[in-house]
């Protein structure tokens, strides 16, 4: 479900390649690994999608061969043989050079057809180094990614263009081991495709990003980062250069489903808490609605900086289910703040939303116990002391003291 890269596209968005041709080698190497294939890595960038800028990007460790066209080298010839070495500005690169002008291995052509060019190339190339003694002159034929061999390519005896006495065959291993040819001429400092638009590129890129976050909370990661390798690989084809808008469109809607994931993990709070003391606790749900058991943490960030919350430790959420935790916090001299919760992967990345709530503390500091008392006491105090008072006023106006028993007595 992948093909060749846009290497062009890739070289042009420096910002971009490092993520995106990570997926692409974790997809090849995925594909290489099931089917039990091996083999020497190489780029293949389309015929006018080649110039210097890309030649140094995709050089790698300078041991994979680059295809390229003469007309991306133009100073290149046939006495130089198919593979030389190009100096780029990060290192040596090989290049593959393929000649298609004796002309090119189309649909309809069979494996007879295959067979007559890798002959008649030979015989040429024989016969340049019989004129030219220090010419490396070969043969090499690349068919069509979309070449069909049909049903019966085995009746096209393709190996009997070994078979003349004026060929031999020899693999790509073996050239890359011997001396080649270094080419010191000129390359296109402009390429004449147009690669894939940057749109395209940043949608993938945002596959990569979103696939990460839930690769890392996710229990199967192996399973999804493969996944998504394929899919970043299938959108950065250069198949998409020839519909540009199917392209952006599938990339776009295949990073919004990557980002629907990551929205079936949610958090949730109540509406608000009130503790009885300045500590206390209050409830968190973590509902997951993905197909697979995932690994979260939570923070908490208060609306006041001094407040802070003790680390909540990633819990295990089952697929399709809720985990709900309590998390205690110590208000201290405050009575409100707002709390905010947020899931976060195990690198401390956030996902998804967040959800704030209030937090009070119904409970009365000493303090204010202590005022409302001596506010109490100094009520009595002046209640007793007016009363006194009182009493004294009415012992003086009348002359007489009041006996227990309430008479009068002189």
């Amino acid at each position: 479900d992948f093909d060749r890269p846009d290497d062009l596209a890739l070289s042009m968005n420096p910002d971009l390649r490092g993520d995106l041709r990570a997926a692409i080698d974790l997809a090849t190497h995925t594909a290489l690994t099931t089917y039990q294939l091996s083999g020497r890595r190489v780029s293949w960038p389309t015929r006018t999608g080649v110039d210097r800028a890309l030649l140094a990007d995709v050089r790698g460790e300078g041991d994979s061969p680059v295809i390229v066209t003469p007309a991306a080298v133009p100073d290149w010839e046939p006495r130089l043989g198919s593979v030389v070495n190009y100096e780029t500005g990060a290192g040596p690169a090989p290049l593959l050079v393929e000649d298609l002008r004796s002309g090119t291995t189309g649909g309809t052509q069979s494996v007879a057809t295959l067979r007559q060019r890798l002959l008649s190339e030979a015989a040429l190339a024989v016969m340049e180094r019989t004129i030219d003694p220090d010419s490396r002159a070969d043969s090499v034929v690349l068919v069509d990614p979309v070449w069909d061999p049909g049903v019966r390519w085995a009746t096209g005896r393709l190996s009997e263009a070994f078979a003349t006495p004026f060929t031999r065959p020899v693999d790509m291993e073996s050239v890359l081991r011997t001396s080649v040819a270094e080419y010191d001429g000129t390359v296109l400092r402009t390429a004449e495709a147009r690669p894939l638009s940057r749109a395209q590129l940043e949608a993938a890129t945002g596959i990569v990003a979103k696939g990460r976050m839930l690769s890392s909370i996710t229990s199967a990661s192996d399973e999804l980062d493969t996944s998504l390798a394929r899919d970043i690989a299938g959108v950065l084809g250069v198949r998409w250069r020839l519909d540009r808008s199917a392209g952006l469109a599938i990339a776009t809607a295949r990073e919004r489903g990557t980002a629907a994931e990551l929205d079936k993990i949610t958090i949730e709070g109540p509406p608000s808490v009130t503790l009885s003391s300045s500590k206390g606790g209050f409830p968190l749900t973590i509902r997951n609605d993905t197909d697979e058991a995932i690994t979260i943490g939570v923070g908490l960030r208060s609306s006041n900086p001094a407040l802070t919350f003790p680390s909540v430790d990633p819990v295990e959420v089952g697929a399709g289910e809720r985990r709900t935790l309590t998390v205690q916090v110590d208000l201290g001299t405050q009575r409100t703040t707002f709390v905010t919760a947020r899931l976060m992967t195990t690198d401390s990345q956030t996902i998804g939303s967040t959800t704030t709530f209030k937090v009070r503390s119904s409970s009365i500091g000493v303090v204010l116990w202590v005022a409302m008392g001596l506010a109490g006491l100094f009520v009595l105090l002046t209640l007793a002391r007016r009363f006194h008072r009182r009493r004294k006023g009415l012992g003086a106006g009348t002359g007489r003291r009041p006996d227990d028993d309430g008479a009068d007595r002189r």
